[in-house]
């Protein structure tokens, strides 16, 4: 009797090793896609500080603002006393100029590795559903949802201690909670 259940077990065993095969060959392993797209996600996040203070464009030096006000005030006073001709500028030319100073890729940062870690959730949940590896696609979910809260840590950080310092400061004064 005893053989007879181990003889079953054995069966199931190559049963599932064979799906699982199956499952890697036809390429329908969306939870270990899922987690590597989720830990990149996860390490840019986390890495975020980093990375933009490596690649966002250098704020204007104090010289070229000093210079660039120097110049509009000179502007200003020879217009004042009729020397020069005033530049008139419509809306649409001062929109054009505005549209013209793209945005640096840096400031799309967050809606990046947000949309990258929901590529690591989504496939997370394509592998659940389609009974991948439940652990995988587990951790695949995890890392994402990490992803996009590490993208806030330090707001929620913040937050946390400007709580912590308005009940400190309360209870020091006597309100009790």
């Amino acid at each position: 009797m005893e053989v007879a259940i181990q003889r079953v077990v054995d069966v199931d065993d190559v049963e599932n090793t064979i799906n699982t095969e199956a499952m890697m060959d036809s390429g329908h392993n969306f939870a270990m896609v899922g987690l590597l797209i989720a830990l990149f996600a996860f390490c840019l996040s986390v890495t975020t500080p980093w990375i933009l203070d490596e690649f966002a464009p250098p704020p204007p030096t104090i010289e070229d603002i000093a210079v660039e006000k120097v110049i509009n005030i000179k502007d200003k006073l020879l217009l004042s006393f009729g020397f020069g001709v005033a530049e008139v500028v419509d809306g649409a030319e001062k929109e054009a100029a505005e549209k013209e100073e793209a945005k640096h890729w840096t400031d799309y940062w967050s809606l990046i590795v947000i949309l990258i870690a929901l590529g690591g959730i989504i496939n997370g949940a394509l592998g659940f559903m389609r009974k991948d590896t439940q652990m995988m696609a587990g951790v695949a979910i995890f890392f994402g949802i990490s992803a996009i809260i590490a993208q806030y840590m330090m707001i929620m950080f913040a937050v946390l201690v400007l709580i912590l310092l308005v009940v400190g400061i309360l209870s020091a004064l006597g309100v009790s909670f």
